[in-house]
């Protein structure tokens, strides 16, 4: 009887082992994942616990990391197979991983499902008492997939005939969309439902291939027969898995004769068709996008610094909103869409406000552009945005007025004030300005002006020089008693009692 192959999970990424475990039907596969660990040290008590056969395990790792892991698990469980798994392609990890008896040594960025399976039977098959069967086809796909690439320039005569039997091709991707929890559990699911999509089409050969953590390649071959319902057939597989995920998008090519010929709109969809989701909400295998004529214009970055560093804020901001309107025109590529607003929208706010103020916007604004999921939400915030700007641009305007008026009102104190009067020199409509004055000094014009002149009003009379119906005069004031109740009222003392005091100072 077959045994079971039982594999223990070693790595810090909650992400990566849960990914591990759903991105393969290890059951089917005769694997049987026993535990999981985030660090060595509990991995070696999982491994006295649950006597795996095989363990996959991270190279960096808190506590205690996969070096010294593997060394301790080498040499007390030397039966025990490793397999590495690592972000970095370095020699020295990986000349250590072999002198502590490490099978194989695999790189998380570009790790498939088909190539981790493979490592998986290959090292288990190694292990006395497992024999796991290698999946057919497993590694005539792969090498197919390195074609694609370009890992091989040409594609084998005997990989085509263990893959392909009839004489018509099209190539498609499929792109899962959303945060990486909930995306490598679709992306199982997924992957699963077009592998039986295709297992059952006994008219058809289907290959499924995993191309990264959210994109899924398949591939349609058939004949002439086929050739009027192949796009009804590939619509069902859509229904399927749109009662997976309705938010998945994906591109079919055209039909071709030549397998050859799918290496170019391969690349192209993997590159950038399959992200053009973010401007499209159709049916999931659109036809492969057709490329812009218009290229848009280039953003000049130097018109846009000069009118920050003139504090032309305004036109900046209608500079930023044409050249993003002209962007999602051209349906330029969601990364650089999003990556250009964030850059120049920091720009603009480390410019218009304080170092603080900026960086707690900056958060904001790049969280919120960040979690747009189409072309319709990007354009709804950054229009909210926009408006955003506008009106810190109007109050930062504002700010400055205020601060003239104030500037006005120290240099005009003895002067027969009114706002009326300032409002027409600043070119203001009254109103407003007598509604922002006091929202931005907390009183109203007249008692600004009040204040302004008390403040005169004591400093002239601790210079004991002149008399209080003379500085009641020189500060503005026509009515000596009407002063005397203002001083009263500010500073709580007669201007007579203010003096006194002051002589007992």
């Amino acid at each position: 009887m077959k045994k079971i192959c039982k594999v223990l999970i070693v790595d810090d990424e909650l992400i990566m082992r849960q990914g591990l475990k759903f991105m393969v039907d290890w059951e089917k596969e005769g694997v049987q994942i026993v535990g999981e660990a985030s660090n060595g040290k509990d991995g070696l008590e999982l491994v006295e616990t649950l006597h795996p056969n095989l363990i996959l395990c991270d190279v960096v790792m808190p506590i205690m990391d996969g070096i010294d892991f593997t060394k301790i698990v080498h040499a007390k469980y030397p039966e025990i197979g490793i397999i590495m798994l690592s972000g970095y392609d370095k020699f020295e990890y990986v000349k250590t991983a072999w002198m502590n008896g490490v099978g194989d040594y695999l790189l998380k960025p570009t790790l498939t499902p088909e190539e981790l399976v493979q490592a998986v039977k290959n090292v288990a098959n190694k292990i006395p008492g497992i024999h796991l069967e290698m999946r057919e086809g497993a590694d005539y796909i792969q090498r197919f997939v390195h074609f694609l690439h370009g890992k091989e320039e040409v594609i084998s005569i005997e990989t085509l005939r263990n893959l392909f039997h009839y004489t018509r091709y099209r190539i498609g991707t499929i792109r899962i969309r959303h945060p990486h929890g909930k995306r490598r559990e679709l992306t199982r699911l997924i992957y699963h439902a077009v592998s039986d999509w295709g297992e059952e089409k006994e008219e058809y050969d289907v290959i499924c291939f995993q191309e990264e953590e959210q994109i899924i390649g398949i591939v349609v071959n058939y004949g002439m027969k086929q050739q009027e319902q192949i796009m009804e057939e590939i619509q069902e597989l859509e229904d399927r898995i749109r009662l997976i995920d309705s938010k998945i998008f994906g591109v079919m090519s055209e039909e071709t004769m030549d397998v050859k010929q799918l290496k170019e709109p391969y690349n192209q969809m993997i590159k950038k068709d399959i992200y053009q989701s973010f401007y499209r909400k159709e049916a999931i295998f659109q036809k492969q996008i057709e490329k812009k004529n218009q290229i848009g214009k280039r953003f000049d970055f130097y018109g846009f610094t000069n009118y920050l560093n003139t504090m032309q804020y305004e036109s900046a901001v209608n500079m930023l909103e044409i050249y993003i309107k002209q962007a999602m025109e051209y349906e330029i590529e969601e990364y650089y869409l999003k990556n250009q607003t964030k850059t120049l929208c920091y720009n603009l706010l480390v410019s218009m406000e304080t170092k603080e103020r900026a960086e707690e916007k900056r958060r904001e604004v790049f969280s919120d552009i960040d979690q747009t999921e189409s072309v319709h939400e990007f354009h709804s915030k950054v229009t909210q945005l926009f408006l955003e700007f506008h009106e810190m641009i109007q109050q930062k305007q504002m700010d400055e007025v205020i601060h003239s008026i104030v500037s006005y009102i120290r240099e005009n104190y003895e002067k027969d004030l009114n706002l009326m009067e300032v409002a027409k020199v600043f070119g203001f409509n009254y109103s407003y300005l007598s509604t922002y004055f006091h929202s931005h000094k907390g009183e109203g014009f007249s008692e600004y002006v009040n204040q302004i002149r008390v403040e005169k009003a004591c400093q002239l009379l601790e210079e004991r020089e002149k008399t209080i119906a003379d500085i009641s005069e020189l500060v503005g004031y026509r009515d000596h008693s009407y002063f005397c109740r203002v001083f009263k009222k500010i500073t709580g003392k007669t201007p007579s009692q203010y003096r006194r005091e002051g002589d007992r100072g």
